[in-house]
């Protein structure tokens, strides 16, 4: 939760009348209703796609969160652990927000966020990055070498790196996707590029 407060205020129009117990009660039973309501048609408006990988959260330009879909908490503390709200744990790119730009994007190791200026709000849309995004340029051409057969000799000399720091990128490879070998790997690049 962001712990903030959202208040809702039942007023009369004009009648100068303080509200009855009846009145009383139907309000406070309206009350976690019209907050709910209000929760969900936030996220409705923003989730029109429900198969998207995308948790949403609304908040405004100094990094206050307002409201958050379910599992986006969660997945912001993939990436900072010890991260607790209301303030997101990374700085806004103010620049693009003032000149309204849509989709600045916070690029982490796990996560990757879009922010969509919405007056002046911020829509958020984060989502795990893909196991082939966690890797770095360099990993990226190892990985085309490596999937289509080459060895880590051939590797080195086409990219004129020693056999070693071929074996260490191999490594953080498979680290950063999640396989063990160059057959999973071709497997999980196949899969990546099927999604895509």
């Amino acid at each position: 939760m962001s712990k903030l407060r959202h208040f809702i205020c039942f007023y009369r129009n004009g009648s100068g009348k303080p509200f009855s117990e009846k009145d009383s009660s139907i309000k406070k039973f309206l009350t976690p209703h019209l907050v709910e309501a209000r929760n969900n048609n936030i996220f409705l408006h923003f989730s029109a796609n429900k198969e998207s990988p995308f948790k949403s959260a609304v908040c405004d330009r100094y990094g206050m969160l307002h409201q958050m879909e379910n599992g986006f908490l969660e997945l912001l503390q993939t990436e900072n652990p010890d991260w607790r709200p209301p303030y997101l744990p990374f700085e806004l790119d103010h620049a693009n927000i003032d000149v309204g730009t849509s989709d600045i994007v916070f690029n982490g190791a796990t996560i990757v966020i879009k922010a969509s200026p919405m007056g002046d709000l911020l829509h958020l849309q984060a989502r795990a990055k893909s196991r082939s995004a966690r890797l770095s340029s360099r990993e990226r051409t190892i990985t085309k070498h490596l999937i289509s057969g080459m060895a880590y000799k051939e590797i080195a000399n086409t990219l004129n790196i020693s056999p070693s720091t071929v074996t260490k990128h191999v490594n953080s490879i498979y680290k950063k996707t999640g396989v063990k070998n160059k057959t999973s790997l071709a497997k999980a690049m196949d899969s990546i590029k099927a999604k895509a």
